[in-house]
């Protein structure tokens, strides 16, 4: 995908260009036991359990050995609601002695596999910029909410960000500046503070993408839909009146990634946010899944993947 720079306007929606990869409790640690929930509906063909069933895969996510029984139920939990939010029927998400196991078609593999992102959105305005590639200083635009420390100006200086994966980009401490590299590794920004998170989000969801106001006409993509609570909405609307006097940029992060940083041009005080650009229909629902099931408690790694054809 190109990436398009967008700009922020005034009419009651922000645009992401963007294109989606193959994308607490006590103290207790998780107990031996296992519970099991499936999506499959009442009547269906029983969702595959093991690895011994034909044509199913099998993924077994862990987790810190220290993580609470809580954050363990509720990760299953959150599994489940975004395999349901995908209408991935015939999934069952299991918890086994220390580790998380996600069922299913074989066909369904990537999708599968997709399920486990962290799902940690936040809205930064961006600080400064450089070339994805470049070691130089950020070129400054604003001033922040809080001062980047020393060390976070050097980890952009020497990010290489056509170097950069995902799974480099995790560390997302809302409260702190941050440096982080576009979803295409063309770009890198120095951020603010997270001035709207996920948890803010209200309500998600796909739908077709149509340009042309009135005579609206489909492109053939597939956009994400947002709308933020109360909160959310007002921050959002300080925010975006705020930088738009001086041009400046809200990046959108995704799990350590900026999907865009589009330009302000005015307050955006509706609430209501469009993630559009290259999207397939089951790229736009996966999205739209996780944001709307929210983050994971914890951070899962895959352990195995076991197909069965």
């Amino acid at each position: 995908m190109t990436w398009r720079r967008r700009t922020l306007i005034g009419v009651g929606f922000i645009v992401l260009t963007a294109g989606l990869g193959a994308c607490g409790g006590g103290g207790s640690t998780k107990p031996a036991l296992s519970t099991t929930g499936s999506t499959a509906p009442a009547g269906s063909t029983p969702a595959p359990g093991s690895a011994s069933v034909k044509d199913s895969v099998r993924v077994t996510y862990t987790a810190p050995p220290d993580t609470p029984s809580g954050a363990w139920d509720e990760a299953a939990a959150n599994l489940r609601r975004r395999a349901k939010e995908q209408k991935l029927d015939d999934v069952t998400v299991a918890l086994s002695g220390s580790s998380i196991v996600v069922s299913g078609r074989a066909a369904e593999k990537d999708r599968l596999l997709a399920l486990a992102a962290p799902g940690v959105l936040q809205f930064r305005v961006v600080l400064g910029s450089a070339a994805g590639s470049s070691h130089t200083q950020p070129t400054m635009q604003q001033s922040g909410t809080a001062p980047a420390s020393p060390a976070v100006i050097q980890d952009f200086v020497t990010t290489d960000c056509t170097r950069q994966t995902p799974q480099t980009g995790l560390a997302m401490a809302p409260n702190a500046p941050i440096a982080a590299c576009d979803l295409n590794h063309q770009s890198k920004y120095l951020l603010d503070v997270a001035s709207v998170s996920g948890t803010e989000i209200r309500a998600a969801s796909a739908s077709a993408e149509t340009t042309g106001g009135s005579d609206a006409v489909l492109t053939g993509n597939w956009q994400v839909n947002l709308s933020f609570n109360s909160s959310g909405s007002k921050t959002f609307a300080d925010v975006t009146q705020k930088i738009s006097q001086d041009g400046g940029q809200f990046a959108i992060v995704m799990d350590g990634i900026v999907y865009s940083a589009p330009t302000a041009q005015g307050a955006i005080t509706d609430g209501e946010a469009r993630i559009s650009g290259t999207f397939t229909q089951k790229d736009a629902e996966n999205l739209a899944a996780i944001l709307q099931a929210g983050a994971l408690p914890l951070h899962l790694t895959v352990a195995d993947v076991e197909t069965v054809k």
